[in-house]
């Protein structure tokens, strides 16, 4: 029974930790990335080339590196094969505890291998730019960062004036 409860346990940590990465955006679409610093992946730079005032080769540099990207559904899909088939194997009489053992072990490195390419591209990215470059990256993210943040804290502390 006691090993019952340490599953159940675990499906519920995974179960949450899916649906962070899932909110975050996946593997690839997500901006909170190691350490809850925020990153940036090939295209949201793109879309601020004239900001960062982007040369053509790193356009192109940018563009090859966003077209070597895996596609983003790919492992949501996986993801949630794998969660579904979890959900159905908890829900039996009888849940099979080394089945259960292959499928969180299956989660895992669908989100091990997510935050490994998530790192990668991110650090392809970074070789691209300059180092100014990346301090006007860096101001952007503090501002979009910031500015929830900073409108909910007003709101709060206005009394929702």
């Amino acid at each position: 029974m006691k090993k019952l409860g340490v599953i159940v346990m675990s499906v519920v940590v995974v179960f949450a930790l899916s649906g962070m990465m899932l909110a975050q955006g996946g593997a690839q679409g997500g901006k909170t990335g190691v350490a809850g610093k925020r990153m940036m992946g090939p295209k949201m730079v793109l879309a601020m080339a004239s900001e960062l005032n982007l040369t053509s080769d790193q356009m192109e540099k940018l563009k090859k590196i966003s077209d070597e990207m895996p596609a983003k559904n790919v492992n949501k899909d996986e993801m949630k094969s794998s969660r579904e088939a979890l959900k159905a194997e908890m829900e039996k009489d009888s849940p099979d505890e080394t089945k259960i053992g292959s499928i969180l072990d299956k989660i895992s490195d669908s989100h091990k291998a997510a935050m490994k390419q998530r790192l990668h591209n991110v650090l392809a990215v970074s070789a691209v730019l300059t180092k100014e470059q990346k301090e006007i990256l860096k101001k952007k993210m503090e501002e979009k960062k910031g500015g929830w943040g900073r409108r909910a804290g007003k709101f709060k502390d206005n009394g929702g004036k």
